[in-house]
Order: structure tokens, then sequence, then C-alpha cells
């Protein structure tokens, strides 16, 4: 790869980022998931794996194989661990009672998870 193929890819992944940190947080702001992101300071990836927790509820479980598959802007996440990294930092930032793991099939949202969720939606200082 040329220097120039190099700076022409360091350019584009940095306009990227810089388009996550502005204009999408805010277009994502009027949906659930923009405002559980508002709400806690959620990356996009975040944001969406509490989003499809919140909308699964309580009595359904997001499998691993739909996170590495699904998940926005991770590729494929079943070559590494990127999916339950993700599950480690939104637990640290929501509440380590959000969600529970559920051994080798993925994870569940709780009840107190939901609470939460509801009232980052529907409190109107966010979005």
């Amino acid at each position: 790869m040329s220097e120039t193929e190099l700076l022409d890819r360091i350019e584009a992944l940095t306009a990227e980022r810089d388009y996550w940190k502005t204009e999408a947080r805010g277009v994502r702001s009027t949906t659930d998931e923009g405002k559980l992101a508002d709400r806690f300071a959620l990356t996009p990836a975040e944001a969406w794996l509490l989003a499809v927790l919140y909308e699964l509820g309580p009595d359904r479980v997001l499998l691993f194989s739909r996170i590495a598959d699904e998940m926005p802007g991770h590729g494929n996440t079943r070559i590494n661990n990127t999916g339950h990294v993700i599950a480690h930092r939104l637990r640290r930032k929501v509440s380590p009672d959000a969600f529970v793991t559920i051994r080798s099939r993925g994870y569940s949202i709780t009840n107190k998870g939901l609470d939460l969720c509801r009232n980052a939606i529907n409190d109107s200082t966010f979005g």
C-alpha cells in the first residue's frame, strides 16, 4: 500500500468517526435507540445492543449469533469477542443488573433494565 493510499484510508476512517460523534447522534436522538444513547452516553453499538434487548423484553434472549450478524459497525463479530466487550461496557454505563448472560446463548434484559430504559425513553429532558 502506498503512502497516499494509507493517508486516504486514515482520512476516511476519521471522517466516519466524526460523523458518528456529531451528525448521527442528532439524527438518532428521536428514536428509542437514540434516546438511550443520549441518556447513558452510549456508542452506536452499545445503544443498538440495549435497544434490541429492550425491544425483546425480559422473557426473550438476544442470541450471540444475532449480535455477531447484526451489530452495526463491527462487521462479523463471530471471529472475536466484540459483542462481549460491548456488553461489558454497557453494564458499566447503565447498570450491572440491567441484563443477564444466558450461558452459551446470549443476553436477556432484566426488569430493572427494562425500567431504566423506559425511564430514559420517556424522560422529556432527553430527545
